[in-house]
C-alpha cells in the first residue's frame, strides 16, 4: 500500500489557519499547543462545534468531513496526513466504473 499524502505545516503563537479535511485524516501535533476546533455538527436545534486542545506527540483522527479551525497557543509544527479518497482505492475506482457504465446504460434507454 503506498504511503498515505502528508501535508507539513507551522503556525506562529496566536495564528489561526483552516484546513478542509475528510473524515479519518489523522492530525500530528510533533510540536507545541494547539486548540482544534472540528467540524460544526447539529446537536439538537444548535451548531456544535466543542474546542479540544491538543499537546506534542498528540494524534486526533477526524471524525467528519468540512472544515477545522487550529489556533496555536505556542510556536505549533504539525502534520495533517490524508486518507485516500473512496475513489482512490482499487474498490473505489471499480465501483466508480461501475456507476458510470449504470449511468450511460441509463441515459441510452432514456434516449
Amino acid at each position: 500500500m503506498p504511503a498515505l499524502p502528508a501535508l507539513q505545516h507551522s503556525l506562529s503563537s496566536g495564528q489561526t489557519r483552516q484546513f478542509q479535511v475528510r473524515c479519518g485524516d489523522l492530525l500530528l501535533v510533533q510540536q507545541g499547543r494547539l486548540q482544534l476546533s472540528e467540524a460544526p455538527s447539529w446537536l439538537a436545534d444548535t451548531v456544535f462545534q466543542p474546542p479540544q486542545r491538543l499537546l506534542a506527540g498528540t494524534t486526533h483522527v477526524l471524525v467528519a468531513s468540512g472544515w477545522i479551525t487550529i489556533c496555536a497557543d505556542s510556536d505549533v509544527q504539525l502534520r495533517l496526513i490524508r486518507q485516500p479518497a473512496p475513489n482512490d482505492t482499487p474498490g473505489g475506482k471499480r465501483l466508480l466504473a461501475l456507476k458510470q457504465r449504470l449511468l450511460c446504460q441509463l441515459q441510452q434507454l432514456l434516449a
